[in-house]
């Protein structure tokens, strides 16, 4: 930047007598400024990113299935990138509680028939 000063002030010192050479290089100091703006402008008006819009619903890639209890994973029944359709079985599971309640009606249903056949 201090040779770009120098070089300046070399000009001007050189000139500085001669006030039509001064006017014409600060004129076209700001026309050289001026050209750089309006550059710089259009470049960003040509080359700003595009955007895309649409509305619609997008398919998920992966869901996350979670179970608020304990849950033991019996088989599965997929391998990764496999396509799946409407009613595919992915995954067997074991919910304990839910056996033990199963159970449970079970014996509440049996326990109440046999209370009618009497």
């Amino acid at each position: 930047m201090h040779k770009l000063e120098d070089l300046l002030d070399n000009f001007w010192n050189t000139h500085k007598n001669n006030a039509g050479v001064a006017y014409v290089y600060t004129h076209k100091l700001s026309l050289a400024w001026a050209i750089c703006v309006v550059f710089a402008i259009v470049l960003g008006l040509v080359y700003q990113g595009k955007v895309a819009m649409f509305r619609g619903i997008a398919d998920a890639n992966e869901t996350i299935i979670s179970v608020p209890s304990a849950t033991e994973i019996v088989k599965v029944h997929v391998v990764p990138g496999q396509e799946l359709q409407v009613g595919d079985t992915i995954v067997e599971i074991n919910r304990p509680d839910l056996t033990l309640r199963i159970s449970e009606v079970t014996r509440e249903i049996d326990a109440l028939e046999g209370r009618s056949n009497l």
